[in-house]
């Protein structure tokens, strides 16, 4: 059959170069006409398909184009993306700064900064440690805090790194008072890093929003360091208590730097 095929073929070359040197010599003028008729369709049809083909590549080239530039697009918005996210780190640094150096400023405290070195999220006491011990005058039970709220205190010191035990640990217990209100009670710490008040007298107005601070009875801690605020009131009957949950002023697993209070 491919035989068959490519003898027609070859047959119709030769009959059509016999025809265009024929035409050359001025013979077949009159069927000249005639056989544009019907080798026209041909002509057309291979043009057609001609242009067909190069409009097919044309449009593979123009589709490799688009698939570049959006690739390049893309490298473009990843890197808009990390800027974007590496200014926010340095404004929430600059902003975290601020409010560490008001504290110092505000307060007087003699301070140690110290950064935060190590985190055990498996430990079963809620501690860190930091970068700062007793080379640099770090004493053990005192204050920590951070962006000017308590979060622990000394625990454990060594030559230049210290052990902090974090408020939010259940053994924690610190006497606190309210802000706006003549009332005492005491801060623990909850597992999952909460914290929570008890034995606030029944009859006081405890109301969500309510700013608890250190009372400094007992002397361990500085008075007026701020605790955390309150968050949900559990009034008991046929007591003569009340507690509730308190919502801290800083994120205890993403803190990085601390203010070690001398005093």
């Amino acid at each position: 059959m491919k035989k068959v095929s490519f003898l027609i073929f070859f047959s119709i070359l030769i009959i059509i170069f016999s025809l265009l040197f024929f035409r050359s010599k001025g013979s077949f003028s009159s069927v000249d006409s005639g056989i544009t008729r019907i080798f026209s369709p041909v002509g057309m049809v291979f043009s057609n398909s001609t242009g067909g083909i190069r409009s097919f590549f044309t449009n593979l080239g123009n589709i490799g184009n688009l698939q570049k530039e959006n690739a390049n697009l893309k490298d473009k918005n990843n890197q808009l993306e990390a800027e974007v996210a590496r200014m926010s780190a340095d404004i929430k640094e600059t902003e975290s700064l601020k409010r560490e150096l008001g504290f110092k400023n505000d307060s007087g405290f003699n301070t140690i900064p110290a950064e935060i070195s190590f985190f055990d999220p498996t430990n079963v006491r809620e501690t860190v440690i930091v970068d700062k011990g007793k080379n640099q005058g770090v004493k053990t039970n005192m204050a920590v805090t951070s962006e000017g709220t308590l979060i622990g205190r000394v625990t454990e010191v060594y030559g230049n790194s210290s052990k902090i035990l974090l408020i939010t640990d259940p053994f924690s217990a610190i006497p606190a008072e309210l802000t706006t209100i003549d009332a005492t009670g005491l801060v623990q710490g909850q597992v999952g890093m909460g914290l929570v008040i008890n034995q606030v007298p029944q009859e006081t107005d405890l109301k969500k929003g309510e700013t608890i601070v250190t009372s400094g009875l007992g002397g361990q801690y500085p008075k007026g360091l701020i605790l955390g605020t309150v968050e949900n009131v559990n009034k008991q009957n046929n007591s003569i208590f009340q507690s509730a949950s308190l919502k801290t002023l800083v994120d205890f697993k993403s803190i990085e730097r601390v203010q070690i209070i001398k005093d």
